[in-house]
């Protein structure tokens, strides 16, 4: 059973004061700024992880920055500096830190940016409720039910897969629609094809 954490409104207050300095320009090998590798590895270590992955460390300082490894590098920051919080020291479990943060971010990635994920309280709280579920936490008054309810009503990651579900439906069924009209097409040739054929033979007969 997951056991309780802090309020929520704390962990989003958390989120929003993030420093704007930590979302500033990343580095690359073409330019310096914020060492997001280097950062987020001190965070999990913070947190008892000695040996974080250190490929996927590396990973959060391309070559060449383009606007979705940008965005992904940022919401990574993001939810390390949610994970710097003191509540989480001694409490959290940082191996499940480090798969929240390879993952789960990196699909709330797909979906919003990071600047909306401190902006937008929506965004906030899906954050701070992703992040408590990763770790086995509910949110402090909530039961898991509830917990899992209100997750599911505010998550752009829930809203997209159920978009993309919808849209696989759709073309399922304008496949099997063009597939149905290709059959008929077909049964209406071969039907004036043998009335042409009988036609000939009965002016034939004549």
């Amino acid at each position: 059973m997951k056991s309780e954490g802090p309020l929520l409104q704390y962990l989003m207050r958390r989120i929003a004061e993030m420093p704007p300095d930590l979302l500033a320009e990343l580095a690359s090998d073409a330019a310096p700024g914020i060492e997001a590798g280097a950062v987020t590895g001190d965070v999990l270590r913070g947190l008892g992880l000695l040996n974080p992955d250190r490929r996927w460390l590396e990973s959060l300082r391309p070559a060449k920055l383009d606007k979705t490894s940008r965005n992904i590098i940022r919401v990574t920051l993001v939810g390390g500096w949610l994970l710097a919080d003191p509540w989480f020291q001694g409490r959290a479990n940082p191996a499940q830190a480090q798969v929240w943060l390879v993952t789960v971010v990196r699909d709330l990635a797909a979906v919003t940016t990071a600047d909306a994920l401190v902006k937008d309280d929506d965004r906030r709280e899906e954050l701070a409720r992703l992040c408590l579920k990763a770790l086995e936490f509910r949110p402090q008054g909530e039961n898991a039910k509830q917990a899992q309810q209100r997750l599911e009503s505010i998550s752009s990651v829930e809203r997209e897969r159920v978009i993309a579900a919808s849209r696989e439906l759709q073309e399922a069924v304008r496949k099997k629609r063009a597939e149905e009209e290709e059959r008929a097409r077909k049964v209406r040739e071969e039907m004036a094809r043998k009335a042409a054929e009988e036609a000939a033979a009965k002016g034939t007969r004549e």
